[in-house]
């Protein structure tokens, strides 16, 4: 039973790390002692005891530190790569093993996902020593109620049909609220016959919380965004950048009981292949985001 309730403080460590730079966890690696009577005095501890949840702490809980027959401080950092893209640090995903979207590989090398002279980001699908690799970049710190704005590049509307682009947010942490996800997503996920772009408040197979659509876009500049308030989620896309407008391509507004609370979310933009399958057409494939802005509610 100590083995148990020490794997399941580590599975709590490993969780809290998710997305978060330079913390400094607490590892409970020794047994506990009697103390208010998480032990019995056999050595035993009762089932009805439940760690403390450590999720995304900076230290660790008292009850834990006074538990404690010995500890170790462990510096952590999540990612072996960040880069520096419209005034942010963001992570850069990497995987030796076919990790979740997809499951795909990813790869952070800076031939494959970096930000140019000109401060444009480029999120590359790339095939090298057998395998196919998607990129994907989180931001550091969440930003809450706000507009979120993605100023794109690339014809998104002429995606290969497995194919993915997702801007979006994202919490490790919160199943409760469905990961806090809200998506703008380009893909026909597999079939030509499907719309190029969704709006979703995840989750999606809840009906109404979907919302898809079709454009050509009329030149390589789109912006796309999305406005998250207590009471509702505003979608915006149109043709050509904040500085040069052009025509409105959709607008939706989500009222919806799915809405998620700020939390701790993260800002993602990532670039990756449907169920892990190859290109259709077998050709590598390039996205450049122009920019990424955030305006909080409050500055409105």
């Amino acid at each position: 039973m100590i083995c148990e309730i020490r794997e399941h403080f580590f599975d709590q460590i490993r969780k809290s790390e998710s997305d978060l730079t330079q913390r400094k966890l607490e590892v409970l690696f020794e047994k506990m002692t009697h103390a208010k009577g998480i032990i019995d005095e056999e050595g035993h501890a009762p089932d009805v005891y439940t760690p403390t949840l450590l999720s995304f702490r900076t230290e660790t809980p008292e009850e834990v530190t006074q538990n404690t027959m010995a500890n170790q401080f462990v510096d952590r950092h999540p990612y072996d790569r960040t880069l520096q893209f419209a005034g942010y640090t963001w992570g850069v995903k990497a995987s030796a093993t076919p990790v979740g979207p997809g499951p795909n590989y990813f790869s952070d090398l800076e031939s494959e996902v970096f930000v140019d002279s000109s401060g444009r980001l480029h999120l590359k699908i790339a095939y090298r020593d057998g395998y196919w690799y998607s990129t994907e970049i989180v931001h550091t710190q969440p930003l809450g109620y706000g507009t979120y704005t993605f100023e794109l590049a690339s014809r998104v509307d002429q995606l290969d049909p497995n194919v993915v682009l997702g801007l979006f947010t994202w919490d490790d942490l919160a199943p409760g609220h469905h990961y806090r996800e809200i998506d703008i997503e380009f893909s026909r996920w597999g079939e030509l016959q499907n719309k190029i772009a969704q709006y979703v408040v995840q989750p999606y197979h809840v009906a109404g919380n979907l919302y898809r659509f079709d454009t050509i876009l009329q030149g390589s500049l789109s912006t796309h965004l999305f406005e998250w308030r207590k009471e509702r989620i505003n979608f915006a896309s149109y043709q050509g950048s904040p500085a040069d407008p052009g025509d409105e391509i959709e607008t939706w507004s989500y009222t919806g009981a799915d809405i998620p609370p700020p939390g701790l979310e993260n800002t993602r933009l990532n670039l990756w292949l449907m169920n892990g399958n190859a290109p259709s057409d077998g050709k590598e494939v390039e996205v450049v985001v122009e920019a990424f802005r955030f305006t909080p509610l409050n500055h409105q």
